[in-house]
């Protein structure tokens, strides 16, 4: 038998645990409904920002379609063989030019100068140099070597 002071500091400490996961997600709660509400209410514009329950529908409609899984392999293929080529292209690189000179004194400006460039920085001159299309046959290529340029210099 569970004596009740046992009880009642279980449930408190529930209780607590709940208000506190309530309020953790409170503001996520708050943006989604000004999201909702300035999207609705035509502050915003809905080219610009739609509804985020036609976003979610949409959502819905293209899982259920296996677009959104296709695409997103497709996207983490992408991502996953530039981010080996940067890995191992730069990483030959950071050994070539630790082990002979006249590399490094060929590479070393470079990494000097984007070096203190924030990383975020390269993002629009990336979308700029490849585009935002993804159906071009070799935006994966291209995409795969910008991110190996940017791991030789140390800016990735």
């Amino acid at each position: 038998m569970i004596e009740p002071a046992i009880a009642a500091t279980s449930g408190g400490s529930q209780q607590r645990r709940i208000q506190a996961a309530l309020l953790r997600y409170l503001p996520l709660l708050l943006l989604a409904l000004a999201w909702e509400a300035g999207a609705r209410s035509g502050l915003i514009s809905t080219l610009a920002l739609p509804p985020l329950s036609a976003v979610a529908a949409a959502w819905v409609d293209l899982l259920k379609d296996g677009e959104l899984v296709s695409n997103g392999a497709a996207s983490l293929w992408r991502t996953g063989a530039g981010l080996t080529l940067a890995i191992v292209i730069g990483a030959a690189l950071g050994i070539f030019m630790a082990w002979w000179r006249p590399v490094n004194v060929l590479l070393s400006p470079l990494v000097e100068i984007f070096y203190p460039m924030p990383k975020s920085a390269l993002i629009p001159v990336t979308v700029l140099w490849l585009g935002v299309r993804a159906n071009r046959r070799w935006s994966g290529r291209r995409a795969a070597w910008g991110r190996t340029g940017c791991a030789c210099c140390g800016t990735w």
